[in-house]
């Protein structure tokens, strides 16, 4: 198969898979996601953004805004942020007023996720593994679909998705003592970054602790052999022959860890500040203290 009939190959998958995903989780894309239940909440945080992002020198959030509880004001740190996300309607919502940015966003990142599966497993255990994976991953995800629109923020998964995959991939190599890839190495990192963008409570941490546990696997497997070769020279020789790769997977990596680790950090430094410690997160939570206290 030429490759560019290998291209569009994966976007007719992925646009199939995207399809069915939409009608079985019923994504309709007629207006603002809106309904009863928490599917009208994930809306505000993009909202947010596009009044309190700040992107100089680094990006960061406005956190404490007194148009809410005026002239008091209140703390936005415990909002279910998921930077990606938010930009993403946050850009939409300011050009063309509101619309389905969220469904789309859904859409979108149902079909990233097919593509990039077809791409990573299929490159690693051939085209029908791929699309059997592929679909495990997002049509027959029913646990993720039946998230949708309530819990939004469990079902979009594609960098997690595709970051787990990628640590498989890797650990499979190091098993059966085939070499890594320099390309390899830079994508799961990239992905790493890029999963910062997800919802941050969950899905970037899913992320995170695969890749923490896969790398630290790998790291003692490739220690305890010998020899352990030259991966200066591996880099040198792959940068020779894919330098296209390797930049953009490089500009990748550097734009995601801009963007996403700055806010991760500044909100998980609000999170725990003295001033927020102890207070109850939800009115079970607050009921409880109350009757505590008396």
């Amino acid at each position: 198969m030429t490759r560019s009939r290998g291209v569009a190959a994966v976007c007719a998958g992925a646009a199939v898979a995207t399809a069915l995903f939409a009608l079985a989780a019923g994504i309709r894309l007629h207006g603002p996601l809106a309904g009863p239940g928490d599917a009208s909440i994930w809306e505000y945080p993009g909202f947010y953004v596009s009044t309190h992002l700040r992107l100089t020198p680094w990006p960061r959030l406005e956190l404490f805004s007194d148009q809410a509880l005026f002239p008091y004001g209140v703390s936005s740190v415990f909002q279910p942020w998921a930077p990606e996300r938010d930009a993403f309607f946050a850009a939409l919502f300011s050009r063309f007023g509101a619309g389905p940015w969220l469904q789309t966003y859904v859409l979108i990142s149902v079909f990233v996720t097919v593509a990039g599966t077809l791409v990573i497993v299929g490159r690693e255990l051939g085209a029908v593994r791929a699309a059997f994976a592929a679909a495990l991953v997002t049509v027959f995800d029913l646990p993720a679909m039946a998230q949708y629109p309530n819990h939004l923020n469990l079902c979009v998964l594609h960098w997690a998705t595709l970051g787990i995959l990628t640590d498989f991939v890797i650990v499979r190599r190091v098993v059966i003592r085939t070499p890594l890839s320099a390309r390899l190495v830079l994508l799961r990192l990239a992905l790493v970054a890029l999963s910062l963008g997800l919802d941050l409570a969950y899905v970037a941490g899913l992320a995170l602790t695969s890749f923490v546990l896969s790398a630290g696997f790998a790291v003692v497997v490739i220690a305890s052999r010998r020899p352990l070769g030259n991966p200066l020279a591996t880099v040198r020789r792959e940068l020779g022959r894919h330098p296209g790769s390797i930049v953009a997977l490089g500009l990748v990596l550097t734009a995601a860890t801009f963007a996403y680790v700055p806010l991760a950090l500044q909100i998980a430094r609000a999170a725990r500040s003295p001033e927020l410690a102890g207070l109850p997160t939800d009115l079970g939570d607050h009921l409880r203290l109350e009757r505590m206290r008396r």
